[in-house]
């Protein structure tokens, strides 16, 4: 079992990366993603400090336990001009994965503007609670979304945190060849690890999850 989204101090989160990686071992969890928010909000703008982003890779690099691997990882704000914001200075390669995330309320146009000028740019890796923000969505435009996330494989999120998003999203996705990615969304110790849920909704549903190791660098694994 894995989880690909969990907050710490670097961002809005409220445990440090050791008692997280601590914790998820006692879970049981074989691979975890500290995915902290890069935004302009106070709440997320931690890691636009190069310095601080820096700090937090060497902890992730230093944090070892046995028979767990943990990446270093970003939720990166999706704008609704369709940037994505990242560390100055730093691109894509300097992470193990990136969840790119909506944290605003648009239209569903200019969602499905922004969202498929993401995927199209090949920064992210997941996007992370799809419909949080906007809801149900007209079925001609989650089509597009499903079509251009398969293309470019950019995988799909189910997040414990927030609602799942509605059946006939994700078995258009499923219908297109999108994959699907596990995240608790954790803010807090404790949530760390909780997604029974959507691992038995993505067996209920046939969806075809990532495998979590292809986000893994050979220098990255705790053994």
């Amino acid at each position: 079992m894995y989880d690909l989204h969990i907050h710490s101090i670097y961002s809005d989160g409220t445990s440090r990366i050791d008692e997280i990686a601590k914790y998820a071992k006692r879970k049981g969890l074989k691979i975890i993603a500290i995915t902290d928010h890069c935004s302009y909000d106070s709440w997320g703008n931690k890691l636009l400090d190069l310095k601080t982003v820096m700090e937090r890779r060497n902890i992730i690099e230093n944090t070892r336990i046995a028979d767990l691997t943990i990446l270093n990882g970003l939720e990166a704000d999706i704008l609704a001009n369709g940037h994505v914001v990242l560390p100055k200075g730093l691109g894509k390669e300097f992470f193990d994965v990136i969840i790119g995330s909506f944290h605003i309320l648009v239209g569903v146009h200019e969602w499905e503007r922004s969202l498929l000028s993401v995927i199209k740019s090949g920064m992210i890796d997941i996007v992370g609670h799809p419909l949080a923000y906007i809801g149900k969505i007209p079925w001609d435009i989650a089509e597009k979304i499903a079509i251009a996330a398969a293309d470019h494989g950019i995988a799909m999120e189910l997040n414990s945190h927030y609602p799942f998003p509605d059946i006939e999203f994700l078995e258009i996705c499923r219908e297109y060849g999108v994959k699907f990615s596990i995240g608790s969304d954790a803010h807090n110790l404790y949530a760390v690890g909780n997604v029974a849920e959507c691992f038995e909704l993505a067996k209920k549903l046939h969806l075809k999850l990532i495998d979590p190791y292809h986000f893994v660098k050979s220098s990255d694994q705790n053994i």
